[in-house]
């Protein structure tokens, strides 16, 4: 079973509040003593010197408005508008037979402006036989703190008659249309669906009316009466004024709570209702106000009164709009004459909201909490009911947050229920604050801060929670929030340079591309500085590392070589060189797909090398110097032969092989000498000089010459030269 949400009064102690109101011997201080001093029913509209508000004060908006629940204003009925007319406009009957048009009342009937102002009582008031006093301990308060106190009044024109004035506190919208018809209807008295006791109900509609004669010591008389068309009490609704016979059936929907014969407020408490009049002439009101006649406000033009609601109905309900009327009689069924309508909220909520959002873990979605708090601004226990409307969102906690943690070092409100799409609803008592907390997830990045709103919703029952359109009050608040998201790259690179001879040389660059942001990356690209695009993954999830290579031919120029001077041999060191730069980026996009909502980018550089030998030896030997007949000549003739060695790494091609003298060679150039091939033997022969030149001896001749090798390597198309001498000797002389 459901928590009940209102108590009525038990009709035991209902049946003693009316007969202690009636019998003026047993007074009650509840709506114009001090305490609770709310207001003052002092027949005047200026504040005066006794405790609470006036008219004029909240008028003019300088009253303290201390427990102030609602105030209509000062709601102006200039005449000739908004009679009541034809026949079913009665308050015995319900709002929509009710008819109204322009047109004129009796002076003495006609309202130039009307007011209502409700209060919450803040402390326990009780009697100590004369006077009002605040409850000691042990003491049974007849005034308790909460008890929602509702102050009325009007202004006529003229005052030339008793007045009979009837003042409805509906619960619905009621309210005059442009078709002379009234929107609304009237609350009924209902059973409690969440009470299993038979004596505990919904309060209906209430209505008042004052009658103020002006016979000479005459006093006010007040009826309250509760609408309950259905006698859900079982009191058959009967009015000692209505019948001279105990009822036998229900007459009438208007159930009589309490009737006080001498109700005249007197500022010392003593009524649970009172009513009273300016019985002399005042000064005129703040407001706009004409009499029909004399100036200022004369005597009898201006009544007030107050009652007690909550104690007389045995709870609070939420009234939604006023109306003040006049009346032919104090008979349920009199004629109605003129009235003047507003609305009157004494239930109220409001709701405040803030969030706060961060990526999921993923980095592909956002988390978002929310937070707020919700307030019942009126003096009625309320079931309220809190929702946000981004979809998935749920209410997770609600608390009355008393601490410094949210609801984390609270209890959950009693009788809080969550409900499946996310809402819940809670008991919220008049002016009790309580924080929501609440959660949900996006799946994708938004392209902005994330708004949405958080409504809260006023019912009388709970029943009501999955209508909307039964609520009560309403409220709702947007807040915006935004995350934060971190893009981040991290970028690793090697090479190598790889001497392949022949003609060409290899660049190998290789290393890994990270995503160390928060999110992931799409569109992500890898660029070389010197070879440009580089084949990769277009995505990197958070935390996802993927490596990245190439391998490209790369002239000899653009390896920035270096070459080492010869050494003893000639032999040279070629260094190859290699630097350049990768560059990652990615983007971090919306959940549009093409919303960029951040960039990433990262380089990272690397030299490379590798190294090559280019060497060439050339070894020459005279095979042997004889002297051969030439043109009948004795000549001398030198057989040699040259050894060509590739002994570097690099191919070389032979482009050039002398002699001085010139030897003809049986070998043409160019030709090939591979790196570590076989050497290249190359015969030839020459005719140093003639015989008739040598003269002498032909012992010990020697003819010395040099040969020479020029070569072009392969890769690098620079020159390896190499040379060598021989002595070749004619008739060498013999070894020892």
């Amino acid at each position: 079973m459901r928590s009940p949400l209102f108590k009525k009064l038990p009709s035991c102690l209902l049946g003693a509040v009316i007969a202690a109101s009636t019998a003026t011997s047993v007074p009650i201080y509840a709506v114009d003593g001090n305490p609770p001093g709310l207001f003052e029913l002092d027949g005047n509209i200026p504040e005066g010197a006794t405790a609470g508000d006036d008219w004029g004060s909240l008028y003019a908006n300088t009253a303290a408005k201390a427990n102030l629940i609602t105030f209509t204003g000062v709601t102006a009925d200039p005449a000739p508008a908004s009679i009541f007319t034809q026949g079913g406009s009665k308050d015995v009957n319900d709002v929509n037979q009710w008819k109204h048009t322009n047109g004129s009342v009796p002076d003495k009937d006609d309202i130039t402006n009307a007011y209502a102002a409700a209060y919450n009582n803040p402390t326990d008031v009780c009697f100590n036989g004369t006077t009002a006093v605040t409850c000691a301990a042990g003491q049974t308060p007849v005034h308790r703190a909460g008890d929602m106190i509702v102050y009325f009044g009007l202004d006529r024109l003229a005052n030339n008659g008793d007045a009979f004035a009837g003042f409805w506190f509906f619960q619905d919208d009621v309210a005059p249309q442009s078709n002379g018809n009234f929107s609304g209807n009237h609350v009924a008295r209902r059973d409690d669906p969440n009470s299993s006791d038979p004596n505990v109900f919904l309060p209906g509609d209430v209505f008042v009316i004052v009658q103020y004669p002006q016979a000479s010591g005459a006093v006010p008389v007040i009826k309250v009466y509760e609408w309950d068309p259905n006698d859900v009490d079982g009191d058959k609704n009967w009015d000692p004024d209505e019948s001279t016979k105990p009822p036998s059936r229900v007459s009438s929907p208007l159930d009589l709570l309490i009737r006080v014969a001498d109700a005249e407020c007197d500022l010392a408490g003593g009524k649970l209702a009172c009513a009273i009049s300016n019985l002399t002439a005042q000064a005129a009101p703040p407001w706009p106000y004409t009499p029909k006649s004399g100036t200022g406000l004369p005597y009898e033009s201006f009544f007030e009164g107050g009652i007690n609601v909550t104690r007389l109905l045995g709870s609070t309900p939420c009234f939604a709009s006023f109306l003040a009327e006049t009346r032919s009689s104090s008979s349920q069924t009199a004629q109605l004459k003129d009235f003047v309508q507003d609305a009157f909220p004494v239930c109220g909520i409001s709701v405040a909201k803030d969030c706060a959002a961060e990526l999921n873990s993923d980095g592909d979605g956002v988390v978002v909490s929310f937070n707020g708090t919700v307030t019942n601004t009126g003096g009625s226990t309320i079931i309220g009911y809190v929702k946000d409307d981004q979809s998935g969102a749920t209410i997770d906690r609600v608390c009355v947050d008393t601490g410094a943690q949210g609801c984390a070092d609270d209890s959950d409100v009693t009788g809080l229920v969550k409900q499946s799409d996310g809402s819940a609803y809670f008991p919220l008592g008049a002016g009790v604050t309580v924080r929501y907390e609440g959660s949900y997830s996006i799946a994708g990045l938004p392209s902005g801060p994330l708004t949405d709103e958080v409504t809260a919703l006023g019912f009388q029952d709970e029943d009501d929670v999955d209508t909307p359109s039964a609520a009560i009050v309403s409220a709702s608040d947007t807040a915006e929030c935004s995350f934060d998201v971190n893009a981040g790259l991290a970028v690793v690179k090697d090479c190598s340079v790889a001497f392949l001879n022949g003609d060409t040389a290899e660049v190998t660059i290789s290393g890994t591309v990270e995503n160390t942001g928060d999110v992931p990356l799409s569109n992500v690209t890898v660029t070389d500085s010197d070879f440009g695009a580089l084949t990769f993954p277009t995505t990197l999830a958070v935390g996802a590392a993927e490596p990245f290579t190439k391998t490209m031919t790369v002239a000899y120029a653009n390896l920035a070589p270096s070459v080492s001077a010869p050494d003893a041999d000639g032999k040279v060191t070629v260094t190859l060189n290699h630097s350049d730069t990768v560059t990652a980026s990615g983007n971090v996009l919306g959940s549009d797909g093409s919303t960029v909502l951040d960039t990433a980018s990262n380089s990272d550089s690397a030299t490379c090398s590798d190294t090559f030998t280019r060497d060439i030896n050339l070894a020459k030997e005279c095979d042997e110097v004889v002297l051969v007949p030439e043109n009948g000549k004795l000549v001398v003739k030198a057989k040699v032969t040259v050894t060509v060695s590739n002994t570097g790494e690099e191919d070389l091609t032979v482009t050039s092989l002398t002699d001085n003298p010139a030897v003809t060679f049986d070998t043409a150039t160019p030709f090939a000498l591979p790196a570590g091939g076989a050497p290249v033997v190359v015969n030839g022969f020459y005719f140093p000089t003639s015989a008739s030149e040598i003269g002498g001896p032909l012992t010990n001749l020697s003819f010395p010459d040099t040969a020479s090798v020029s070569a072009t390597g392969a890769f690098s198309g620079a020159s390896a030269t190499a040379s060598d001498n021989a002595d070749c000797p004619l008739c060498p002389a013999p070894t020892p």
